[in-house]
């Protein structure tokens, strides 16, 4: 059972993610919210505990959706990872409402 805070919004994203400036990956987005990020098809990039840096994008564009954010990975299984925001900047919420026109 899985327990949020917050409801989930299941958008076509993709997020780039960094950890200390080196990039990761690109991962799709399954769900985004005010407290965390949902990730598919990470199998062996992503594990618990991990600090990373998150630049969420339009699955159908170059552009930025958000950049600057940071999250802890909270748990990792089969090519599905769970990461909740760290020290999200204000306006983040304001975002999240402008990118749900483009949820599933």
């Amino acid at each position: 059972m899985e327990h949020r805070i917050g409801s989930r919004l299941s958008p076509r994203l993709s997020a780039e993610v960094y950890v200390a400036d080196k990039k990761v990956g690109t991962f799709p987005v399954c769900n985004i919210g005010i407290s965390g990020i949902g990730l598919e098809k990470c199998q062996d990039a992503l594990h618990s505990d991990m600090y990373l840096q998150v630049v969420i994008r339009s699955s159908d564009s170059a552009t930025a959706v958000y950049s600057g954010l940071n999250a802890l990975v909270i748990w990792c299984h089969d090519d599905r990872a769970g990461l909740m925001w760290a020290g999200l900047a204000n306006d983040f919420s304001g975002t999240l409402l402008s990118i749900s026109p483009r949820a599933a």
